[in-house]
């Protein structure tokens, strides 16, 4: 099993969602990621992948994976700013992963040799 952590972004795209049947099928692709079911999905680049949403018009979820056991959901949105959503989910994931990487030799240069 995976632990799904969406950031604070793609929280506030799926609150603001007004579809509730749209909602409703994110959270089941979302679900169906616990599980490692991961479902239709490419790699758009930058370590980000994409997961088709197979309803309306054509709605994605981005995410990275961390290690072998977590994803991080980074954006959502449909078929019409996907271009736009890909590239604000890569910038986050950079983010994300510099983050990381600052925690990583902090964590190293404490431990004794």
């Amino acid at each position: 099993m995976f632990s799904v952590r969406p950031l604070p972004e793609f929280t506030a795209w799926l609150d603001g969602l007004k579809d509730n049947r749209v909602r409703g099928a994110v959270a089941e692709g979302i679900k169906r990621l616990t599980f490692g079911l991961l479902g239709e999905f490419k790699a758009v680049g930058d370590g980000v992948m994409e997961l088709r949403i197979e309803l309306g018009a054509g709605w994605r979820i981005c995410y990275t994976q961390c290690g072998a056991q977590i994803v991080v959901l980074l954006a959502g949105g449909s078929k019409r700013t996907q271009k736009k959503d890909i590239q604000r989910a890569k910038t986050l994931a950079a983010l994300l992963k510099s983050e990381r990487d600052k925690d990583e030799k902090s964590h190293s240069r404490r431990r004794p040799a």
